[in-house]
């Protein structure tokens, strides 16, 4: 029994471990895109939502759609993911990184909802929510995992003619906040046909003004994810410690001796 607890503890002390290092490299990311973030978004950067939404896959550095009202900037960037199985077979995926901002006001994180962005027809509507990046200045459309990478060819397939963005509270109470026709195809996307037969090729990429994605610098906040890793270890040795091999020291025996009861008898 000792034996299979023992297994037990391992097992459970070996998955915390990797949630442990999975919140570690998610804290360091935030600080990094804190920090570094702040210091990319500002006017005179001309990168500064390249910053952003460079890091998720292949890109431009230019827009494919933008939208301008009331203040309100919404732009839709193309981002394509390469995968490539045992075979060699390449798999392009073909996604819209979606980012609001405003001069003075922010959509922040909500509960209950109130901000989305909506697309709709003459037949149909579809809306997403909007959440604050962090604690920066903007905002980016999710989709239900909560991701910023939103599905081009779904939206386009689905005929899409109008783009609200809008405050919402019930169907008798909301407000357009902007909005603007749009006529979403396929053939905007224009990332896809370089990058499936060059994804390896710098060169022909960049020629295409297709960039690869951006690293993350973030060496300079490594130290985060080691202290918060470090810190895991250390408690862990000590648990385990007095669980498996600490032993409170006893006064005298656990049983009188046969002197003591001569003693005691007399």
């Amino acid at each position: 029994m000792k034996v299979l607890l023992r297994i037990l503890y391992a097992l459970v002390v070996a998955l915390v471990f990797v949630f442990v290092q999975n919140y570690a490299h998610s804290v360091a990311a935030d600080k990094y895109f804190q920090e570094e973030g702040l210091k990319a978004f500002v006017d005179s950067n001309p990168d500064k939502y390249r910053f952003f939404y460079g890091s998720t896959g292949y890109h431009k550095k230019e827009a494919t759609y933008t939208i301008k009202q009331n203040d309100f900037t919404i732009q839709f960037f193309e981002i394509n993911k390469v995968f490539k199985n045992k075979e060699g077979d390449v798999k392009v995926e073909e996604y819209y990184y979606i980012m609001i901002d405003h001069p003075t006001f922010v959509i922040p994180h909500q509960f209950p909802q109130v901000h989305y962005l909506r697309f709709s027809n003459d037949d149909a509507t579809e809306s997403f929510r909007i959440v604050q990046f962090k604690r920066l200045p903007f905002s980016v459309v999710v989709n239900n995992e909560e991701e910023g990478l939103i599905d081009a060819l779904d939206l386009i397939n689905k005929g899409f003619t109008k783009i609200e963005l809008i405050e919402y509270y019930s169907e008798e109470n909301e407000i357009i906040l902007a909005e603007s026709n749009v006529e979403m195809l396929e053939e905007h996307l224009t990332i896809k046909n370089v990058v499936e037969d060059n994804y390896n090729n710098i060169a022909v990429l960049n020629e295409n003004g297709i960039f690869t994605k951006l690293p993350i610098e973030s060496s300079e906040y490594a130290y985060i994810y080691y202290l918060i890793t470090i810190g895991y270890i250390i408690i862990m040795i000590i648990v385990t410690y007095f669980i498996f091999f600490f032993r409170p020291k006893k006064l005298g025996k656990e049983k009188p001796s046969k002197h003591f009861y001569k003693k005691t008898e007399k």
